[in-house]
């Protein structure tokens, strides 16, 4: 991803790419206005985090924590679960379900005093090859060789089939953030 986003963000000249961990940054301190993390907290030590956020963020920078999240009430998403419980063992639910929809949005252990939050919806369109692309990137995907794989491609490709219009998908996604203080 790294990668990606360098090759992406080329253009704008104040993008600092670092290769190190959440943990430890490697950043100057008090030099950053604003830490976001997208999909990843639930990876991180909330303690250690905080710690290099404070250590890291002018006094007052914030701390944004965002997910993108799959309407659990859409029939594609809901279809799209059941064939991950089929072909995926370590398939546990979708990754990134935001932390009210599992009773986790409680920050007050992150976050110094009052955060803010923001919920909006942000559907995500995909042709074919992104739709099955989308899929495989998951951790919990088969992967090439084994033993479900062609059969899980093959009931994707159905899938899309069965909720494409004008050979796309519209996959119903929500945005959660909270931003605060830490």
């Amino acid at each position: 991803m790294q990668h990606i986003a360098e090759a992406d963000l080329y253009l704008f000249s104040r993008l600092t790419s670092v290769a190190a961990s959440t943990e430890h940054t490697t950043l100057p301190n008090q030099s950053v206005d604003l830490n976001t993390v997208a999909q990843a907290f639930h990876w991180f030590e909330r303690p250690v985090f905080r710690n290099e956020c404070r250590r890291i963020l002018k006094p007052s920078g914030h701390v944004a924590l965002i997910w993108n999240s799959r309407d659990k009430n859409s029939p594609l998403v809901a279809e799209n679960d059941r064939m991950n419980r089929k072909y995926c063992p370590e398939f546990k639910g979708f990754s990134g379900s935001t932390p009210s929809s599992n009773d986790e949005s409680d920050f007050s252990d992150f976050f110094s005093g009052d955060y803010k939050e923001k919920r909006f919806a942000n559907d995500l369109v995909f042709d074919l090859p992104g739709f099955i692309g989308r899929n495989l990137s998951a951790s919990y995907a088969p992967k090439v060789g084994d033993a479900q794989y062609e059969t899980y491609l093959t009931e994707l490709e159905m899938l899309f089939e069965k909720h494409a219009v004008d050979k796309a998908v519209t996959l119903p996604n929500f945005t959660e953030c909270y931003i605060g203080l830490v």
